[in-house]
């Protein structure tokens, strides 16, 4: 029975000698009489039986819910091949998120194109609300930088957090691409962005 698959369930282990621990593809745990299984009596945890019978979102096959599922996998299925790094670092998919992809897609919103993926805005943060968006590939790489430390008059601290200093005078994602295009740390932090509504007001500015 271990691997088998039972609608959205998973046989992870034999937990007594009637019922079997299974994962949802939603990353529940619970668990299963093995009657139940081979009857279909049970196909998935309660969270997404009620989904799909209300209908609350009919979007199982869209690339969103994709994106929901793996996220929700690879954060909390120690099976998952992508687990050792994010559920196993101790990143984690907020509880309301996990529990419904209504609440995920609600704060998150479609998918811009189909080449973005999801990306969480601190890489050592969670996914949970103020700190995931949708990103192309390259944005993400550019990303990676905001982990990079700058120091200002002996002040050390990642891109990540330099962006959020009310000092700072850029978005994050203005402040990482000079970065990369090799600006030193007082002229990418202070320097005001040209860009048209993406400045920053200075300190003190109201």
């Amino acid at each position: 029975m271990i691997g088998k698959e039972f609608g959205l369930w998973t046989v992870v282990e034999d937990a007594t000698r009637t019922k079997w621990l299974c994962r949802c593809e939603c990353g529940v745990s619970r668990l299963v009489r093995g009657s139940d299984l081979r009857s279909g009596k049970s196909k998935m945890c309660r969270q997404c039986s009620s989904e799909a019978t209300q209908g609350s979102h009919g979007m199982r096959n869209t690339p969103e819910y994709t994106t929901w599922v793996h996220m929700v996998q690879r954060c909390h299925n120690p099976h998952s091949k992508d687990y050792p790094h994010y559920g196993g670092r101790g990143i984690i998919v907020c509880d309301m998120w996990r529990e419904s992809f209504s609440a995920f897609y609600m704060t998150v919103g479609g998918k811009p194109t189909k080449d973005h993926t999801i990306e969480r805005i601190d890489t050592n943060g969670n996914y949970e609300p103020g700190n995931v968006t949708w990103a192309t590939r390259q944005e993400q790489v550019l990303n990676q930088r905001s982990n990079v430390n700058l120091t200002i008059d002996g002040e050390t601290k990642a891109v990540s957090l330099w962006a959020k200093d009310p000092r700072c005078m850029v978005s994050q994602f203005t402040l990482y691409k000079r970065c990369a295009r090799g600006w030193d740390a007082e002229r990418a932090v202070y320097t005001p962005s040209k860009a048209k509504g993406r400045q920053k007001k200075p300190p003190g500015d109201l």
